[in-house]
């Protein structure tokens, strides 16, 4: 919603010269209903910052999950990479992949 607070301010200025008890409601209103949009454009631009950092976040997540399945995917069935550490290390990726689904998932509701 476009609020014009130069103008709502001139305006407010304006009615409370009157004795007119409408006119001082209304002057109260607008100065209210500036105040309600002032909390609302920072709470929004909080919760947007929140958003890109959890953007970032998950993008480094996918990162280092890319990082760990390049790093394993030569030993992949070799015998210098003992069979256990690789199956637990791919059921940490797949873990870390459902999280990232699901954060994913979360942040786009």
């Amino acid at each position: 919603m476009d609020m014009y607070s130069a103008m709502n301010e001139q305006i407010t200025d304006i009615l409370r010269r009157s004795d007119n008890p409408a006119s001082l409601y209304a002057a109260a209103r607008i100065e209210e209903l500036e105040a309600k949009r002032d909390v609302l454009a920072a709470t929004f631009s909080d919760a947007n910052e929140l958003h890109s950092e959890a953007r970032n976040e998950l993008e480094r997540l996918r990162e280092a999950c890319e990082f760990v399945e390049a790093t394993l995917a030569p030993y992949r069935g070799d015998d210098a990479c003992p069979n256990r550490a690789y199956t637990v290390s791919r059921e940490a990726i797949k873990s870390l992949r459902a999280a990232l689904r699901q954060r994913g998932a979360t942040a786009r509701a």
